[in-house]
């Protein structure tokens, strides 16, 4: 497994993490509530950490993306 981009800000989404047992082929589901449509799965409770800190990190590169984005596409405005 690679090492974390931003490890505490993961470890600090885990830590708020709600997992429950679904009727499902990977019965394990957690959240986080506090970052919309972040879940996911797993056959086991662990596996389905690994994922949800697999799916936290993909959000958190992608809303730095998502500012990035639009402060290019101010920034390109402005020069206008």
């Amino acid at each position: 497994m690679e090492t974390p981009v931003f490890p505490a800000h993961i470890q600090a989404a885990l830590d708020r993490a709600q997992y429950e047992i679904i009727e499902d082929e990977q019965p394990y589901y957690g959240e986080v509530p506090q970052l919309p449509g972040v879940w996911a799965t797993g056959p086991t409770l662990e596996s389905c950490r690994t994922n949800l800190s697999s799916a936290v990190e993909d959000w958190l590169l992608f809303s730095v993306a998502n500012v990035l984005d639009r402060g290019r596409v101010l920034t390109e405005d402005a020069a206008s």
